[in-house]
């Protein structure tokens, strides 16, 4: 979603108040004499994923809703052109979409896949993270990230991430390797593997996966530390 788009929403807000529902931010935000579209499908729908209208409304919910979200906003366009006062007073099956009106949402806790559209699309996090719900079960059994600059160079450890990237090369003996970053609640760090523990296990090592990993650390690159990985198993989500 483009700069433009995210200041005229801001600027939008500051100057006739918070968004109190989704009727009200499409009416405001349809497109004038004086100002071209600001939001098209696209953009609406990666507001949504983000989680911009969470108090409003579920984000599942809102994107079954996409097209006939859309489509008020085209009314809404019509209205001012035409020099209506209100939108509202139409009978009309989008008119009486509850989601339109619904300011009242509480939340819930969020799918994974849910949780995965923030980071793709914010490059984090926002609303909670997907090694949350494994706290319990792994509690004293692994080490944080932010604690392994603490740990011998020489004892094996146990950490637990998600997966966030994985660059693939192949060695001089022509056999793949990944490096692989995991994240946790406290940080991040890159860990190797090696070809045989890439064909043992090869369905694990993707993006957006939660794993259970043991390894031993490595400082040989003076700027930061890797973990050379022994053995990895997935964290299903629950």
């Amino acid at each position: 979603m483009g700069h433009n788009v995210v200041r005229e929403i801001v600027e939008e807000r500051k100057k006739n108040g918070p968004y109190k529902t989704m009727a009200d931010f499409l009416s405001r935000l349809a497109p004038t004499k004086e100002r071209t579209a600001v939001i098209n499908k696209k953009s609406l729908e990666s507001l949504i994923r983000a989680g911009a209208f969470d108090k409003l409304a579920p984000r599942t919910d809102l994107l079954e809703q996409l097209e006939s979200l859309l489509e008020f906003s085209r009314q809404a366009q019509k209205t001012r052109n035409f020099g209506q006062t209100s939108l509202f007073g139409e009978e009309t099956t989008i008119c009486n979409n509850h989601l339109l009106f619904s300011n009242n949402h509480n939340g819930r806790k969020l799918h994974s896949d849910e949780i995965q559209w923030e980071k793709e699309l914010l490059g984090m996090y926002i609303s909670d993270h997907p090694l949350a719900q494994h706290q319990d079960f792994l509690k004293g059994k692994i080490v944080k990230i932010k604690d392994l600059s603490k740990q011998s160079r020489i004892a094996k450890v146990k950490i637990a991430g998600v997966i966030t990237k994985i660059t693939k090369f192949i060695t001089k003996s022509g056999k793949p390797m990944l490096f692989v970053t995991l994240e946790d609640l406290t940080g991040r760090i890159e860990t190797l593997v090696f070809a045989g523990l890439l064909e043992r296990n090869p369905i694990i090592w993707q993006e957006g996966k939660i794993i259970l990993l043991t390894g031993k650390l490595t400082d040989r690159d003076e700027e930061q530390i890797k973990i050379l990985c022994d053995e990895a198993e997935e964290l299903k989500t629950q």
